[in-house]
């Protein structure tokens, strides 16, 4: 079992600290009221203004990999879809 001070490794690329991680799910869980259906999301459109604007820009690259892999493992209620382009990815509600 992890410490709360212990990092979490993501995958191979990203180890994040467990605070930061329950922050990026809790907010986006808070913000999906404010999602429609059928629309495609980038990162910063799945957590609210308030909580994406305090993040670094470094923070903000590491919250978009987080999103992606509660994605990747289901754990949050959306599902990834086609852009134009690689990045930024996107996302919409299942």
């Amino acid at each position: 079992m992890k410490h709360n001070n212990e990092l979490i490794r993501m995958n191979t690329r990203f180890c994040i600290a467990p605070v930061f991680l329950l922050d990026i799910y809790m907010d986006m869980e808070d913000n999906q009221i404010n999602l429609e259906r059928d629309t495609p999301y980038p990162s910063k459109k799945l957590c609210s203004k308030t909580f994406w604007s305090a993040l670094s820009n470094g923070d903000k690259k590491l919250a978009g990999m987080c999103i992606s892999e509660f994605e990747k493992y289901g754990l949050i209620n959306l599902r990834a879809v086609k852009g134009v382009h690689e990045y930024p990815k996107l996302y919409e509600l299942k």
